[in-house]
């Protein structure tokens, strides 16, 4: 009786600190066509199509939304979880300015030379950049490189 009592204690103990290391999940990461979708809420002259600053204004906001989902996940799983450090705003590991983005992907997926993406250069520019990661700059449709 001891020894399963033993036992039991152990396996709970190590389920409990297993539970207590674990990471909280990060919300899924949406797919192309998904960003595409959302991005077009911001097609502000709904010419269906959007400029570098209608993109600019869309990943800002999608930005924040994901950046709000990320802090409601941190809070479900654990309210005693330490808060996780500090994000930076620009560099190798840090999420780019959207204005910067937007003009970059303008300039390397406008194959119509309008200066703005439709529907199927912004899946293939944003295709492209979730293919990309965090590897950094790749090379645009026409082989030009992207920075």
């Amino acid at each position: 009786m001891k020894t399963a009592l033993l036992t039991l204690s152990l396996l709970g103990s190590g389920i409990l600190v297993a539970n207590l290391n674990a990471k909280p999940q990060r919300p899924e990461r949406p797919d192309p066509e998904t960003v595409v979708v959302d991005l077009f809420e911001f097609d502000a002259d709904e010419n269906g199509s959007l400029n570098a600053t209608e993109l600019a204004t869309g990943f800002a906001e999608l930005q924040e939304r994901r950046m709000a989902e990320m802090e409601d996940a941190q809070a479900d799983e654990d309210a005693d979880l330490p808060p996780p450090p500090p994000q930076r705003k620009k560099g190798k590991r840090g999420a780019m300015d959207p204005e910067e983005m937007a003009a970059g992907l303008v300039e390397d997926f406008d194959t119509d030379g309008d200066a703005e993406l439709d529907t199927a250069e912004l899946l293939e520019a944003v295709t492209a950049t979730h293919s990309r990661g965090k590897r950094g700059p790749g090379r645009g449709p026409r082989g030009t490189d992207s920075e």
